[in-house]
């Protein structure tokens, strides 16, 4: 799939990235729940990983299954790395 500038959307690096940070925001959220604060910042990230999450479940060709998961995210701490 191509995007708005023209470039190609790497699926694998959307699904990586939404995984980690919605690891990221759920620890946040129960701390200000515990608290008694709103979450606020924690649910609109939280809101935007499950959205880069299904951009790429969605423009990956046939989806994702357990296996394609764990395989896109070791090829991308493969590419980073």
């Amino acid at each position: 799939m191509t995007g708005v500038f023209g470039m190609s959307v790497d699926s694998d690096l959307f699904l990586t990235l939404g995984l980690f940070v919605s690891l990221i925001c759920v620890p946040t959220m129960m701390a200000a729940w515990a608290e008694s604060h709103a979450p606020r910042n924690s649910v609109i990230f939280f809101a935007l990983s499950i959205g880069m999450v299904l951009l790429a479940w969605f423009t990956k060709s046939g989806g994702y299954d357990f296996v394609g998961v764990a395989k896109a995210v070791v090829g991308v701490f493969a590419r980073v790395l």
